[in-house]
Formats: structure tokens, C-alpha cells, sequence
């Protein structure tokens, strides 16, 4: 019996993983200018046997500025491990990003290596076509004596540029304060509810309009965050989300839900993930339990956590 089974363990660890583990990435920016931070966001998608990634960067015209592991992930049948990587290009034209090259590690040895996909990007100049030869308008007039005399004039001037500056963001406010609007109607959990019940019944996932479902999902979410807990999360990443969203909201229940929903998301926005019909089912179970939880916490339930069950 001892001969089968390492028998069987040889087998299973010179034949890697399986032909569904997947690698890709994605970025910020498609166009950009010399300097300018991108994002790269490198995912991949292995079987549970694997330990940790390892990964190999091509010899391109970037400069990696910084480099995160995040932890892995842990689902059902497989591992999600992701690594964002902030990068600058330093001279202009179209470039490839990638491919690079996903070492997966089991038990220190590399068992199988995957290829990204490549990504196309446009560097430009902060000049533009006309600025490139700058010359002087004027000769430089020769001072005599003491140049610092002139203090006195340059303080005045941006002493009157600040006094212009004032007036026009008092003018400015005064405008907005008449401009705004009135607030809405709805409170951010009902905006929420609402939301997601007339995405439902646009029947996105029926019609097979996976990617445009959850862009919507995620986009009335990040509304419902910025209503209910004050910040930006429209404008964050989702590990930017999840981090400010841990710092606002102590039930770990939200939490995981809400990490549950947005990793699903990046799925299948940036790794071209597919779907179950009983992913779809977790995804209203998630957002409903969000909801419940919400709801019990405002009628003064003693111990709302337990409206939610953790993934």
C-alpha cells in the first residue's frame, strides 16, 4: 500500500497542476505620460495543492516602483493569489507590458509555470509637439547693484495673486451653495436594496451579460460605502476598499461578505472568470445578508452578526 500511494503522489506532482489554472493581468491605464504610476494587477488562479507563487519579471522599458503580495485566497476547488506591482515608464512611445512569467511552488519546488497575457500601452511626453524647443523670448536684462530690491515687488504680486485666489473660491462656494442639490430621499441602506432589486430585474445574468452585472453590482455597493461610512470607494481599488471598509465597520459578517462580492467581481472583470448558477445564488445570498444585517443593527437587534453566515 505504501508503494501505491507515493506511487500515486509522484504521478500527481510530475503531472502539476490541472489544465484549469489560470494566470492574467491587468492595468490602470492604457495611456499614460512619462513618470505617471500604473497599476499592474497580476492574478492567478491554481489548484489547492499550491503553496505560494513565485514570479518572474521580463526585461522591459519599465521600472517597478513597488511590489505587493497580497494573501492568497481560499475558495471552493482552487487558490486566488494576487500580486499588484506600480510601475513607470521613462521614455515615450507604445510598449508591451508582460508577458511574465507565474512560477507555482509546491512544497519548494516549482511544479508548473504560466504565461500572462500581454497588455499594450501608449507612453506620452508632458510636452507637447510644439514645446520641445524652448527658447527665450527676450535677452535676460543685466541687473546692477543689489538684485534682491525687487522683493518687495514680487511679495505684493503674490500677495494680490492670493487676495484673487480668496475671491474666487468664496464666489465659487457661494455658487455651489445655490446649485446644491436637494438630498435624496432614500437612506443608503434603502438606496441599496433598491438598487439591487432593479438590477435584478434587468436580467442581466439571464441574457448572459455576466461582465455588465457586475459592474453595475459593484458600482451601486460602492455608493451604499460612500453614503453609509463616509469615503471615496468609488474612486479605490478593491483592496483599497476592503482596507477603509474594515477601519469603518467592526462585524466581521459585512466583511467577508463584502470581500466575497468584490473578489467575485475582479474575477470576472479581470480574469475572465465564468460563473455558476450557485455563485450567482451566493452572490443575492451575500447582499441580502448585508442588508438583514443593516436592518437588524438599526431595529436594535443585540447581536446582528448572526444575520450574516461568513464564507
Amino acid at each position: 500500500m505504501r508503494i501505491i500511494f507515493l506511487g500515486l503522489l509522484l504521478l500527481s506532482i510530475g503531472s502539476g497542476l490541472s489544465p484549469e489554472s489560470q494566470v492574467s493581468i491587468s492595468t490602470s491605464d492604457n495611456i499614460a505620460s512619462i513618470g505617471d504610476r500604473i497599476n499592474i494587477k497580476i492574478i492567478a488562479k491554481t489548484s489547492p495543492e499550491i503553496d505560494k507563487i513565485a514570479l518572474e519579471t521580463p526585461q522591459q522599458n519599465f521600472e517597478i516602483i513597488s511590489q505587493k503580495i497580497l494573501a492568497k485566497r481560499e475558495f471552493k476547488d482552487y487558490l486566488m493569489f494576487e500580486t499588484n506591482l506600480v510601475i513607470s515608464f521613462f521614455s515615450t512611445g507604445n510598449f508591451t507590458i508582460g508577458p511574465f512569467t507565474v512560477n507555482m511552488i509546491q512544497n519548494r519546488d516549482i511544479v508548473e509555470s504560466k504565461k500572462t497575457n500581454t497588455i499594450e500601452i501608449t507612453i506620452k511626453s508632458v510636452l507637447k509637439e510644439k514645446d520641445k524647443d524652448i527658447k527665450d523670448l527676450k535677452n535676460l536684462i543685466s541687473l546692477k547693484g543689489n538684485p534682491f530690491y525687487v522683493l518687495k515687488y514680487v511679495i505684493l504680486i503674490i500677495a494680490l495673486l492670493a487676495l484673487g485666489l480668496l475671491l474666487f473660491w468664496v464666489i465659487k462656494k457661494r455658487k455651489q451653495k445655490k446649485e446644491i442639490s436637494p438630498l435624496p430621499t432614500l437612506t443608503p441602506l434603502e438606496e441599496l436594496e433598491s438598487g439591487f432589486k432593479e438590477l435584478m430585474e434587468k436580467k442581466y445574468v439571464a441574457k448572459g451579460e455576466i461582465k455588465k452585472f457586475f459592474i453595475q453590482l459593484i458600482t451601486i455597493i460602492k455608493q451604499y460605502l460612500n453614503r453609509e461610512y463616509g469615503f471615496n470607494a468609488e474612486d479605490m481599488t478593491t483592496t483599497e476598499t476592503i482596507f477603509h471598509l474594515q477601519k469603518k465597520e467592526p462585524r466581521e459578517t459585512i466583511q467577508k461578505d463584502m470581500d466575497y462580492l468584490f473578489d467575485t467581481s475582479d474575477l470576472v472583470k479581470f480574469a475572465k472568470f465564468i460563473p455558476a448558477s450557485r455563485d450567482f445564488k451566493e452572490v443575492d445570498r451575500r447582499v441580502h445578508s448585508i442588508i438583514s444585517a443593516q436592518k437588524a443593527k438599526i431595529l436594535g437587534e443585540t447581536d446582528p452578526q448572526n444575520v450574516s453566515i461568513s464564507k
